[in-house]
């Protein structure tokens, strides 16, 4: 038995060190080469077949010379019975490096001959329905030359064959030196790699899909069983592990290839503080790296709701991996993070490519004549398709003592229009265990929803409805129209004191503040108690 999956899966024997935090590579193999078999028959002798052979090897050095194709085309001896052809077809689909064969019939090949290779042959097939000569010899035509030159009669044949036994192929009619020939084999080639990748793909998802979304659920089994794709699932905390396992020397290695690589911009940030933000993305990748690598894994999927024991999200990380071919989902997204590596294999090498990447739908632009779609997503955009170089801007929007206090080991939320501290609030979709992993305190279980009432309907399920508070009044209108309920004011037990001041207008912002900030000395000078509302503490 062989010890080796022809489909180029890596066993479990050979997987590499998770520790391993080498950069790897993940665009097509560069040795894929596709087969030219050219099919015939022994009617006319070996002179007949002497030529054929001759005829397939140099249209076989001209394609390769064109430059058209982006992969070597590697001549096969002339197919002229059932045993050569189905030993060739199943031969293409043993060898991992074989993406597809390109047929062609020279001469007459009877196609009952084709029934059992083509059963056998998993990889791509192109029918290159062409023939060696441009044109007619009306000169010096005879029949030896009309019998060698059979190709309209042979190919037709052939297709009937391939028609009537239903096989998936690529019909390219034409000469084999015409361009535009060339450029449907070298799209056809790009297709074929995708299909051989496809065959062994392999996604890992970090947690499941964003809760409640319908669009990235679908059925793995029936992925793998079409198209060869096997999804994983691991928890998040494996991710957190990898990284937390790499190396400090070869976090900063990455970190500087970053600021060679990206334009930084500090705009006023201690620098010192910024490049561990930055640090701590090169850590995450080169955990995902060796991860990836060592599970064998050629697209990855996350989800921003599980961030698990990670302090940021991986998204700087998951740029670079795109741009390296890797592919990548968003939110439990399988399907998307499978097509992206697909399309990441079809295109590598393309002169002048526009590049791929993972995109959201968020809006439409719906000028006539300029219809649009505006796509984008939070961090996980290739730099392939950036206009020029792309850039690093860290960007915090909870601060401690400002979106939040640390007490008693827990995180406080602070009220950003009050000042007050909500407890026993929790920001959701993760944000909480991030803000938890970041202070460095226990990381608490995020808070799921059982359902959801607007704070009307809530209400309007009691019987009767009551109340007291000092701001009734500015609501009474509201209150009478949704709940029916009457607001009575009551007189104080005093007459109030409260003198209303007059409205002071400044012409700055700052002086404003200046203004505020004497106001608030002098009342504390003389011992009055003063209440401020701020959003930071």
């Amino acid at each position: 038995m062989r010890n080796t999956d022809p489909r180029g899966r890596r066993g479990a024997h050979d997987a590499a060190d998770p520790a391993d935090t080498k950069e790897t590579q993940m665009l097509p193999k560069p040795d894929y080469v596709f087969w030219f078999a050219t099919g015939s028959q022994d009617l006319y002798g070996d002179e007949c077949l002497k030529t054929v052979a001759a005829h397939s090897q140099e249209m076989v050095a001209g394609l390769n010379a064109s430059g058209a194709l982006p992969f070597p085309v590697v001549w096969k001896p002339t197919l002229i019975d059932s045993v050569s052809i189905e030993g060739t077809l199943q031969a293409a689909s043993d060898d991992p490096k074989c993406a597809g064969v390109i047929l062609w019939m020279h001469t007459f090949s009877p196609a009952k001959m084709w029934i059992h290779g083509l059963q056998r042959c998993r990889k791509p097939l192109m029918h290159l329905h062409t023939q060696f000569n441009r044109e007619i010899p009306f000169a010096d035509i005879d029949m030896d030359f009309m019998n060698t030159n059979q190709s309209a009669h042979g190919d037709r044949e052939f297709g009937h064959m391939m028609t009537r036994m239903g096989v998936p192929r690529k019909v390219a009619v034409g000469h084999w030196t015409d361009p535009r020939v060339q450029a449907k084999i070298a799209s056809w080639m790009r297709t074929a790699v995708g299909v051989v990748e496809s065959a062994h793909l392999r996604v890992v998802r970090f947690g499941d899909n964003m809760r409640d979304v319908a669009v990235t659920e679908g059925d793995k089994v029936e992925a793998e069983l079409k198209f060869g794709w096997s999804v994983d699932a691991y928890d998040v905390s494996e991710m957190a592990k990898a990284a937390d396992a790499v190396p400090a020397a070869d976090v900063e290695a990455l970190t500087d290839r970053y600021y060679a690589d990206y334009d930084i911009i500090l705009e006023g940030r201690d620098p010192a503080e910024f490049r561990r933000h930055v640090a701590e993305q090169a850590r995450i990748e080169l955990g995902l790296r060796a991860f990836l690598d060592g599970h064998d894994y050629q697209a990855i999927v996350t989800n921003f709701q599980t961030l698990g024991g990670l302090r940021q999200l991986p998204g700087l990380a998951i740029q670079r991996l795109m741009a390296d071919g890797y592919g990548f989902g968003a939110e439990g997204d399988w399907k998307t993070a499978a097509m992206v590596r697909l399309l990441k294999a079809m295109g590598a090498g393309i002169k002048d490519a526009k590049g791929s990447s993972f995109m959201e739908d968020y809006t439409y632009h719906l000028t006539p004549g300029a219809e649009a779609i505006l796509q984008a997503h939070m961090l996980e955009v290739c730099p392939s398709i950036a206009a020029g170089k792309p850039a690093i801007k860290v960007d915090r929007e909870f601060h401690l003592d400002q979106q939040y206090v640390v007490r008693d080991g827990e995180i406080v939320i602070v009220d950003e229009f009050t000042g007050r501290l909500g407890e026993g609030r929790k920001w959701r979709e993760g944000i909480h265990q991030a803000v938890e992993a970041k202070e460095g305190v226990e990381i608490t279980v995020a808070t799921g929803q059982a359902a959801r009432v607007t704070v009307q309907d809530f209400f309007l399920r009691f019987q009767h409805l009551a109340g007291m508070t000092g701001t009734a009044a500015a609501s009474k209108k509201e209150l009478s129209r949704i709940y029916k309920c009457h607001v009575i004011p009551v007189p104080t037990n005093r007459p109030p004191r409260r003198v209303q001041l007059p409205t002071r207008v400044f012409a700055t912002e700052r002086a404003k503040w200046n203004a505020i900030v004497t106001e608030i000395s002098e009342l504390h000078a003389l011992g009055r108690p003063t209440l401020l509302g701020t959003r930071t503490i």
